[in-house]
């Protein structure tokens, strides 16, 4: 028997339960990104007809500027955790397929030293 022994458990992760996860951030960063469009959209809108001027459009074009801004965050938040949940399930393909790996190097050297040992003539039975 081998002098090592390989990890026999299968590593645990729900890749499709990340693919949901990974895809759900990805398609909220682009809501985001359509929501601040439309806003930036609606505030050109109403300064460029020049019927919308005083305190109430500076205070929008202010609050307007903020909400992008964070918008622009989370959106960036979102998609950084997207690839890490990507970068997560590619880990744990790479792990298992690791895994699998050794194992087959383990089972490999065992019959190795199993055929070793049925070759040798000290491990024959002789017939009486």
């Amino acid at each position: 028997m081998p002098n090592w022994d390989p990890n026999w458990e299968d590593v645990q992760f729900d890749h499709a339960a990340a693919q949901d996860a990974a895809n759900e951030c990805t398609l909220a960063a682009g809501a985001l990104d359509n929501a601040a469009t439309g806003a930036a959209t609606a505030r050109t809108s109403l300064t460029n007809n020049g019927s919308w001027y005083g305190a109430h459009q500076v205070e929008f074009h202010v609050a307007e500027e903020n909400l992008r801004t964070e918008m622009g965050h989370t959106r960036l938040e979102l998609l950084e955790l997207a690839w890490h949940i990507a970068d997560a399930a590619n880990r744990a393909r790479a792990q298992q397929a690791l895994r699998e790996s050794e194992r087959a190097r383990w089972k490999a050297e065992k019959a190795v030293e199993d055929q070793a040992r049925a070759d040798n003539p000290r491990n024959r039975r002789i017939p009486i």
